[in-house]
């Protein structure tokens, strides 16, 4: 029973070290984003010295990450108190064995909360995908509930309503944006780099997005 646990303090470790690699990058990819920087700029738009796109795909990673780590810990924390149980119950021997580090749940839950982590909500559902458009080559799909359009989140549309999303996708016309989307039956965010482009239809996605009721 203890080898599990251990088993997963060693994933926790794995899941420590990826996290501090992706900040050590954070920290020090140009424009130095860091962990909390601002991807935009005072006018709203992404920040020019900073690989914007690189940054969220980093920060989602972390967040991701930091999830699963705090999962990983609850469940050592809860075998090791019910392996002491049984061992103060007198229902199995004790075991002489190197200690884990259950204090490692503290440390990564109290780590830097993210910009990312905050939850996203859901302000448009893509309802229809052209055929070689930019939103097909990304990978959209009908029915993709859509968080995040590079920096245009649900607040934005909340206060300026989808001509918030429309001014940014003509802002990065021939730059790619990072896209967030929920898809059905799946528990996690799938995030995608969509290019808005000129391409043989109309606009430059080539799909439709229906506003979710933002109440």
């Amino acid at each position: 029973e203890l080898q599990k646990l251990f088993a997963l303090q060693d994933k926790a470790r794995a899941i420590e070290s990826e996290i501090a690699q992706l900040i050590d990058v954070l920290d020090n990819m140009p424009g130095k984003p860091g962990l909390n920087g601002r991807l935009v700029d005072k006018e709203g738009f992404p920040r020019a010295d900073v690989d914007v796109h690189t940054a969220r795909i980093h920060r989602n990673r972390i967040a991701c990450l930091q999830t699963d780590h705090k999962s990983i810990m609850q469940q050592v924390e809860k075998g090791l108190f019910e392996h002491h149980s049984r061992v103060k119950e007198g229902r199995i021997a004790p075991r002489h064995s190197a200690p884990i580090d259950s204090a490692a749940s503290h440390r990564y839950a109290a780590a830097p909360v993210l910009e990312t982590q905050k939850p996203l909500r859901p302000f448009a559902v893509v309802d229809e995908v052209s055929s070689d458009s930019p939103a097909q080559t990304a990978g959209l799909q009908v029915g993709d509930r859509v968080l995040a359009i590079g920096d245009v989140e649900w607040t934005a549309i909340s206060r300026q309503g989808m001509q918030a999303l429309a001014a940014a996708v003509q802002e990065s016309k021939d730059r790619d944006m990072a896209v967030v989307v929920m898809r059905e039956g799946e528990a996690r965010t799938t995030e995608l780099t969509l290019r808005p482009q000129v391409w043989s239809g109309r606009g430059l996605l080539g799909c439709h997005l229906n506003p979710l009721p933002l109440s």
